[in-house]
Formats: structure tokens, C-alpha cells, sequence
């Protein structure tokens, strides 16, 4: 199964050609922060950061899928877009890109697990 960082591609894809585009699918909805909207304003602040992140040159899905699972992605993010970085708008992307359940720590805490095996197993 591939990551739902590929749905949120396709849909950003779909709405740079209509802008009337079906809103994504429901893990990419609540993965990269269309959960967090409240309003049409922040879904369009959303959109446009993912516009500009897939366009740039670099961006890659399975990194920014990677990313939110560290709980990284806003920072991940403000590599390649600097509007994420605008002290106007730093604590609207804040709400927005956080993650909407702490998969990083219950992913730190499978890797702390994993090492743990290695050294009692030796595998």
C-alpha cells in the first residue's frame, strides 16, 4: 500500500486544473492537515503549500509521508516552501500542519522496541 502522501499529490495535482476538484481522500484529509481547517481560507492556505511544495524541485511523496510520521512535516515543509516560514502566517501553518495524532511517538517508541530486539536477539 502506498503512502496517502501520493493521494494528497493527486489531488493538488487536480486542483491546480479545478479548482472545484472531490476533496482527497480521507487518510490524506487527515494526514496533511485538512482536519485542522476551520474554514474555506485555511483549506486554501493548505493548497497553496502543497502547490508550491510539489512544484519545487525535490519534493518527494514518500518524504513528506515520512516526515509526518516523525512529526516533522511542517518543519520538512519549510525547506522547500518559505511561505511556511512568513512570521505572518507561522502560527496559522503551526494549527494547520500539526499532525492529527501522535504517530511519531508510537513510531519512536516501535524503534526503540525494534533496536531493543536486535540486541537481545542479535537479528
Amino acid at each position: 500500500m502506498r503512502p496517502s502522501s501520493y493521494d494528497l499529490k493527486n489531488y493538488i495535482l487536480s486542483v491546480v486544473h479545478d479548482p472545484l476538484a472531490v476533496a482527497p481522500f480521507n487518510s490524506a484529509f487527515a494526514n496533511y492537515g485538512f482536519a485542522n481547517c476551520k474554514d474555506e481560507a485555511d483549506k486554501e492556505a493548505l493548497v497553496k503549500v502543497y502547490k508550491l511544495y510539489f512544484a519545487s524541485k525535490g519534493a518527494d511523496p514518500g518524504e513528506l509521508h515520512k516526515a509526518y510520521i516523525r512529526g516533522q512535516r511542517s518543519l520538512y515543509l519549510r525547506r522547500f516552501v518559505s511561505l511556511v516560514n512568513a512570521p505572518s502566517k507561522r502560527d496559522v501553518y503551526s494549527r494547520l500542519l500539526r499532525n492529527f495524532y501522535p504517530l511519531a511517538f508510537w513510531f519512536v517508541s516501535y524503534l526503540n522496541l525494534a533496536r531493543v530486539h536486535v540486541i537481545l536477539t542479535g537479528l
